[in-house]
């Protein structure tokens, strides 16, 4: 998913308040799954914020909360269980935010990563749903696009749809 943060803030991202991470203006991804219940639609209708109150229960979802934090675009794959390499091969390139969203993976320390900071970007949707975008779904291409997997995106603010596979 693709998010953009506004402000420089803190987010508390434990039900206790004791982990907090410190974001700056700037576009950022984060990668998740979409195993439970309802499965990719349900997962993000969640944290699109399409349906009704939500428990705050992973990361995202007090990133999410946040007023200073708005969701972008989804980038998805579906039939592809490659969460944790995708988060590796965004680490090569991109600036990790340490300790988001991997509490459930032993090889990435972040789920998060910041693309770009907003001053380089402003507010050009192009900028933010263009070249970032289909950077992202190259490379979830390259994770996932072997094994049959249907790679699509869906941003919600410029209505960009794309699909490949």
């Amino acid at each position: 998913m693709l998010l953009r943060s506004l402000v420089w803030h803190a987010i508390r991202i434990d039900r206790r308040g004791r982990r907090v991470v410190l974001l700056e203006p700037g576009v950022y991804v984060y990668v998740g799954s979409a195993w439970g219940p309802g499965g990719l639609r349900a997962r993000i209708y969640r944290h699109l914020g399409l349906v009704g109150r939500k428990r705050l229960h992973w990361h995202i979802d007090r990133l999410l909360a946040s007023e200073y934090v708005e969701p972008l675009c989804v980038v998805y794959a579906v039939g592809c269980r490659g969460e944790q390499q995708a988060a590796a091969l965004l680490s090569e390139d991109f600036r990790p935010v340490r300790g988001f969203g991997a509490t459930d993976d032993r090889v990435n320390d972040t789920h998060l990563f910041m693309l770009t900071r907003l001053e380089d970007c402003g507010a050009s949707p192009s900028c933010i749903s263009g070249a970032l975008l289909d950077e992202l779904v190259t490379r979830l291409n390259q994770v996932c696009g072997a094994g049959g997997a249907i790679i699509g995106s869906w941003c919600l603010r410029w209505k960009h749809r794309a699909s490949i596979g």
